[in-house]
């Protein structure tokens, strides 16, 4: 780990620990759907924690960390070094004679699924997402769109998972060997296509996920699963963890100017881990194409945050469990997550 987020861990530990059982009690109290005097109550206590973590950290300039890469990375160091260590790495080129690095464009995929329907969400940096919001499209017109100027973004596309003669186009059996755990357990995949400028706000989840960029470039950035206290999550009985603060922002008033991040380019070719928990706000820098491997990993999520952990598994908004085998996972994420 970094030294500047070492002494902000070690530094912060006493309120962050405030702020989790805080977080954790806030949680239980909309899943069991408590009067609202309780929850205000809770909310009040956790605006408290959060403006006292803010002034720990004010001092702090904002350090910007690259992200480690690494060629030819093998399973075993990968599994000692990184996937043991909760560590994110590059892995440069590691995908760049796959079948979908050669041949992926935007327009050649929408072209293959013109008629396939997409759901749009909202989930730019800074937005909360509101349910009911996402819109129902179709790949075609996510391309008519952006060649007429407008900034669509495909997000968590389930479209994958619906055609599997698309994992014909990944290397399917290097993701089982890199992640290390049965083959049989949960694991699926998730594509996001849009245009120059198009992004997703700050949010984390328990799935580890290792990330193809197939097409174009993108820009991540990354923050440990230990700070989610400074984003001040949102609470919504939800296995889904989102903020509203924009990691770009340039206000000397914003937490993002004084928390350390991982920031680094990913080209094509490249795969990004990016470990359970972690906190990620993802900028295209040119029309882009990504996708997502995503699998369950217990150890790994417990070992990142036990709080995260505890409440993704207590989540009824919706249940973890009901998105197991989801086909559409968009829909049930406007739907479901953001009341």
């Amino acid at each position: 780990m970094n030294d500047v987020m070492e002494k902000i861990r070690q530094s912060t530990a006493s309120l962050r620990r405030s702020y989790e059982r805080n977080w954790l009690f806030e949680h239980l109290l909309h899943v069991v759907r408590s009067p609202h005097r309780l929850t205000s109550r809770a909310h009040m206590r956790q605006e408290k924690i959060w403006r006292q973590l803010q002034e720990k950290i004010a001092r702090h300039p904002r350090q910007a960390i690259a992200i480690e890469r690494r060629k030819h990375l093998d399973p075993e160091e990968f599994a000692q070094q990184y996937l043991a260590t909760n560590t994110p790495v590059i892995m440069v080129g590691a995908a760049k004679n796959w079948p979908c690095v050669q041949a992926w464009t935007l327009r050649s995929l929408a072209a293959r699924y013109a008629q396939e329907p997409i759901r749009l969400l909202r989930s730019s940096p800074g937005e909360n997402p509101a349910p009911g919001t996402g819109e129902l499209v179709t790949f075609g017109e996510v391309v008519r769109r952006m060649e007429a100027g407008e900034k669509p973004y495909v997000r968590f596309s389930s479209l994958i998972n619906k055609h599997p003669e698309l994992i014909d186009e990944f290397d399917e059996s290097w993701f089982l060997t890199m992640r290390g755990i049965n083959p049989k357990s949960y694991g699926n995949y998730g594509l996001f296509m849009g245009g120059e400028g198009t992004a997703t706000g700050l949010h984390s989840a328990m799935a580890p996920n290792l990330f193809v960029q197939v097409y174009g470039q993108r820009r991540w950035l990354i923050y440990p699963a230990f700070l989610a206290s400074f984003f001040a999550p949102l609470v919504k009985a939800s296995p889904f963890f989102y903020s509203r603060i924009d990691a770009l922002d340039t206000d000397i008033e914003s937490i993002a100017q004084h928390l350390p991040v991982y920031d680094s380019i990913l080209e094509p070719g490249d795969v990004l881990f990016n470990p359970a928990f972690f906190w990620h706000q993802v900028h295209n820098l040119s029309e882009s194409i990504g996708v997502g491997y995503r699998w369950t990993d217990m150890k790994q999520a417990a070992r990142a945050s036990w709080t995260q952990t505890l409440i993704t598994m207590t989540a009824t908004n919706p249940s973890v469990w009901s998105l197991r085998h989801q086909k559409d996972f968009p829909t049930v994420v406007d739907q479901k997550t953001t009341d």
